[in-house]
């Protein structure tokens, strides 16, 4: 993670920096990327929130931990680990296409991430532990996930399960 971090200081581009009229300091680019600025800080709210009416679980992460990983346990740990790392992946891929934070499309990364877990956990026989793990996050769309994944045909050479 370090290292991702560290890239992404390394590539900043003039396209960001004269968008956000808050950036003032570089050395200070990668906090006010992720932490500080006016759009980010309206994005982690809406984090919380989501992560809130998901699991009932009421998080307030430091800074240190947004940025570099969970310290305290929670309760879907490894899920959130997960949500991190993609909320940032997806505010640094927005940031140098400057393109706005929309929530709606975080949203639909992160499902997009949880498809492929599923996917692998159907190949690996492991529906429980999957099921165990990103049930706050599968049990309102259940029905929907579950047409997407069993009526649509499988590309080759996939289509023989």
């Amino acid at each position: 993670m370090v290292s991702f971090i560290l890239k992404i200081n390394s590539r900043r581009t003039t396209s960001y920096w004269t968008i956000c009229v808050l950036f003032v300091n570089k050395k200070n680019a990668i906090k006010h990327m992720f932490l500080q600025c006016s759009s980010v800080i309206t994005f982690w709210h809406e984090f919380y929130s989501w992560w809130t009416k998901n699991t009932n679980e009421n998080i307030n992460l430091a800074d240190s931990e947004r940025l570099y990983g969970l310290i305290q346990p929670y309760k879907y740990q490894q899920v959130l680990s997960l949500a991190l790392v993609i909320t940032k992946y997806f505010i640094y891929r927005c940031t140098l296409a400057q393109e706005p934070l929309l929530f709606s499309l975080f949203d639909l990364q992160f499902h997009e991430n949880i498809f492929i877990e599923r996917y692998i956990a159907i190949k690996n026989k492991s529906a429980k532990v999957f099921n165990d793990k990103w049930h706050p996050f599968i049990l309102k769309n259940v029905y929907s996930i579950h047409l997407t994944c069993t009526l649509l045909p499988l590309p080759p050479p996939y289509s023989t399960l």
